[in-house]
């Protein structure tokens, strides 16, 4: 399975192409749509620059994510902190210091947490950007 997208490449830069897309599919079937930071419903990505295709500004383009991709990248962003802050909190606790210092200590190693998937997305975080499938107009 796959999420398909299309968009509108807005800008071509040396290594990317930064590309408008109007959440359709995506969005509709995930449950935090409500609440999700992009409530224009329209939105920027950066797509890895492909020599082959030699897309120019106002050109339009089917995106691509593999859904596998899309779990992994949710388990890393909610699972992966939700479980420091747990495992944290329990083991603090279970050296007998007080519930706030644990709850704190909890926060403060979710805190990390998340700093070391920002630094984890730097290093490895392309190959979770979608992938230029198709160009389906050329300007």
């Amino acid at each position: 399975m796959e999420l398909r997208e299309r968009g509108i490449v807005e800008k071509v830069k040396e290594k990317e192409y930064i590309i408008r897309v109007t959440r359709s599919s995506m969005c509709e079937s995930c449950s935090l749509k409500n609440s999700c930071s992009f409530q224009s419903r329209r939105e920027l990505l950066e797509v890895p620059k492909e020599d082959e295709h030699g897309l120019k500004e106002g050109d339009m383009v089917e995106l691509v994510v593999p859904a596998r991709r899309v779990v992994h990248t949710a388990f890393l962003l909610y699972g992966v902190p939700t479980l420091t802050l747990l495992i944290i909190t329990f083991l603090i606790r279970s050296f007998g210091v007080s519930d706030g210092w644990a709850v704190f200590s909890g926060f403060i190693a979710m805190a990390l947490s998340f700093a070391f998937l920002r630094l984890y997305d730097l290093k490895k975080g392309r190959k979770f950007r979608p992938r230029i499938e198709k160009v389906l107009l050329k300007r």
